[in-house]
């Protein structure tokens, strides 16, 4: 449901919300003619919508007799040839390893109204644009309920910030796992809304919400389960806010407790066991399991490059590149080693505003523009769970473009929100001081927009090696 500020908005801003929509969907399916990995399928989620429709929870993909026949069939320098790449190898069937909410929402209701194979490069933009679409709800929600003075330059270059985050990352090479990826985004901020939603409604209305809230982000963990996190911090905060209240915390807990009673059904289904995701049977390109947190010298890389990491200046176009970082060791680097990344500050200043939301949010900023308190301390609960979904993907070392989806619209969000805040007070100094504020802003969100320019085309010498010309 459109609040009344979104029905008022300018036809600019319906212009932007519909361009980078079509952006999105645009690159794609540019991007998106990548059809295997190694050579092999990798519409891993299509496959098991066509195994749902059968009562099972493996792939309908016989491995290769030579895998199993091998004295370590996950061994990656034995398996090569004979692997599906990334799916999980257990009691001679292949599985995959994420959670299966992205099937069971969206590929298996396809293929059972069709009769088709819902394809990566489709699901993974519809995702985007959902989670898009519900963080704007977001804020337009809580600019209604706050009562923000929202000019339409102010309200253009959110919607720009907001559809330009990295999710771009996701959306270049639209593969099982960045369907993973974009349905968790999506169903945080569809959890985001509906908690948003519960803020100022009568008691009937705000159960409902919370409710929903509590379902969506319990979706959320069926799609990647470390974004439990998210869904602990949102628990927390009405556990804070209810007080008295605790039907609020029951209603939004039951839901994420039935999502994560029945995750834990198809992993013993699948594993044997209610705990195992299938990480520690998959083949791939590094030997199979969890390997405990990284080092202090792996953790504080990964979160350097994950806040940090510069953009390159090239002569290709657009001439700025996503940082580009080998991810593995032990053996060569190929071109399937190399993944880029840019940097939270670097690359979305905006964040940068969320991740001190906890900081900067304090009533003497802001004064009246927040009924009640609510609105900041929901913004800042929401960054809080953003940034323990970023310390919790540093401390496992890994540092992957895509992996930023998980935190970075949420803090985007919160930055956004924190901005806007800002305004209300900023928008009564000298008429310089506002100048300065309206260019900054202008410029964080303009270079964003750029550099998602710039993670949707990757550098020519990586484009040849893909196709072979190098």
């Amino acid at each position: 449901v459109q609040p009344p500020s979104f029905r008022r908005a300018g036809l600019l801003v319906y212009l932007v919300v519909a361009g980078t929509i079509s952006a999105y969907f645009a690159v794609s399916i540019l991007h998106g003619s990548m059809p295997n990995l190694h050579g092999m399928t990798a519409e891993f989620h299509a496959l098991l919508a066509k195994s749902f429709l059968l009562g099972k929870t493996d792939l309908p993909i016989a491995p290769d007799p030579r895998l199993i026949a091998l004295p370590d069939p996950y061994d990656p320098k034995a398996n090569f040839e004979y692997r599906l790449h990334d799916a999980s190898l257990y009691k001679g069937k292949y599985y995959i390893y994420f959670g299966p909410v992205p099937t069971l929402v969206l590929f298996l209701p396809f293929r059972a109204a069709t009769g088709a194979d819902l394809q990566n490069r489709v699901a993974v933009p519809v995702f985007c644009a959902i989670g898009f679409l519900c963080s704007l709800g977001a804020f337009y929600s809580l600019a209604r309920r706050g009562k923000w003075t929202l000019p339409k330059w102010l309200e253009t270059a959110v919607v720009v910030a907001l559809g330009t985050t990295s999710a771009a990352f996701v959306l270049r090479r639209p593969v099982f796992y960045e369907v993973a990826i974009s349905s968790g985004y999506a169903f945080v901020m569809a959890g985001i809304l509906a908690l948003v939603h519960a803020l100022g409604k009568n008691d009937r209305a705000e159960r409902n919400s919370i409710l929903l809230s509590g379902l969506f982000f319990g979706m959320a963990v069926g799609c990647r389960p470390h974004l439990a996190l998210v869904a602990a911090v949102m628990l927390v905060y009405l556990l804070l806010r209810a007080k008295g209240a605790r039907i609020s915390v029951v209603l939004f807990a039951a839901p994420v407790i039935f999502c994560a009673v029945l995750l834990m059904l198809y992993n013993y289904a699948r594993f044997d066991n209610v705990l195992e995701f299938g990480v520690r049977f998959q083949v791939g390109a590094t030997a199979p399991g969890f390997h405990g947190l990284a080092t202090w010298y792996r953790f504080g890389r990964a979160l350097l490059l994950y806040l940090f990491a510069i953009p390159a200046i090239g002569t290709d176009f657009p001439f700025v590149h996503p940082h580009l970082i080998y991810t593995l060791g032990d053996r060569a680097p190929t071109v399937w080693d190399y993944d880029s990344i840019i940097g939270l500050f670097t690359g979305f200043p905006i964040a940068a505003f969320g991740l001190c939301a906890c900081v900067v949010l304090r009533k003497r900023y802001f004064g009246a523009s927040d009924v009640g308190g609510g609105i900041r301390s929901l913004v800042s609960y929401l960054c809080v769970a953003a940034v323990l979904v970023l310390l919790f993907l540093s401390a496992t070392g890994w540092v992957i473009g895509r992996y930023t989806v998980d935190f970075a619209p949420t803090l985007v969000l919160g930055g956004c929100c924190a901005i806007t805040m800002l305004w209300q007070s900023v928008r009564s100094e000298p008429a310089r001081a506002v100048r300065l504020f309206q260019i900054s802003v202008t410029a964080a969100v303009a270079w964003s927009a750029l550099l998602n320019v710039a993670i949707a085309l990757p550098r020519l010498d990586l484009i040849r090696k893909f196709i072979g010309l190098q």
